[in-house]
């Protein structure tokens, strides 16, 4: 009797581990416990629907919208600085700042700070997130 306790007791430790089958320990132990199988089943399942949630929380954005602004903006922006250095390249960097820049003021001012990884995702959200700091930087007359 004191051998299946201790069989029963050491099976959990197993499960976070291993699949069922795939652990020569945790097989023993389930052929010593019957009644330990549903339980590693409901654990190893709880474990996966927990991680299946946090990916999606991961990958999908709060605030959908602004992501896609967000992006929208950055490719823009990145359009026109892949190009030469001419004046007229430089006079098109200049007017796609002055267009961005009462947005992600707007943006800024609604959340009270730059968006975060939740509102905007963590991939590329984040990416077009960050680089929004460079256009917000006060300019020398104080505004």
């Amino acid at each position: 009797m004191l051998g299946v306790l201790m069989v029963c007791g050491v099976v959990p430790l197993h499960a976070a581990k291993a699949q069922e089958g795939e652990d020569p320990a945790l097989t023993a132990g389930l052929v010593q416990c019957p009644d330990a199988a549903p339980f590693v089943r409901t654990q190893q399942q709880a474990k996966a629907r927990a991680e299946a949630a946090q990916a999606s929380a991961i990958a999908a954005p709060s605030v959908p919208e602004l992501r896609a602004c967000l992006l929208e903006m950055e490719r823009v922006d990145q359009q026109v600085r892949n190009g030469d250095w001419s004046q007229a390249a430089v006079s098109r960097m200049v007017a796609v700042d002055a267009a961005h820049l009462p947005q992600i003021r707007r943006i800024v001012a609604e959340h009270n700070r730059l968006p975060s990884a939740a509102q905007v995702g963590r991939d590329d959200g984040v990416a077009a997130s960050c680089s929004m700091p460079m256009l917000i930087r006060p300019s020398r007359s104080g505004c």
